[in-house]
């Protein structure tokens, strides 16, 4: 299953960047004036990854893990 996340709430909404299992990726705010959010959608739940449900989480939200992975709060 693949993660995708963008900055939340931009005008036009931005481009979404993908995250294959065990992956890491860099990330940059595209508006650094923004509020401080990622929306964030799965792909492979089967349907078209752009019919998900889109969650969005502010960075204190996230915490990371002993492997160095972000941890999504349920």
């Amino acid at each position: 299953m693949r993660v995708r996340f963008r900055q939340a709430a931009l005008a036009g909404g931005g481009d979404w960047d993908a995250l294959e299992p065990g992956g890491a990726a860099e990330f940059a705010w595209e508006e650094p004036l923004a509020p401080r959010r990622l929306a964030v959608r799965l792909d492979g739940c089967g349907g078209a990854w752009r019919d998900g449900a889109v969650h969005e989480y502010g960075l204190d939200a996230l915490r990371a893990r002993a492997s160095n992975s972000p941890s999504i709060p349920g």
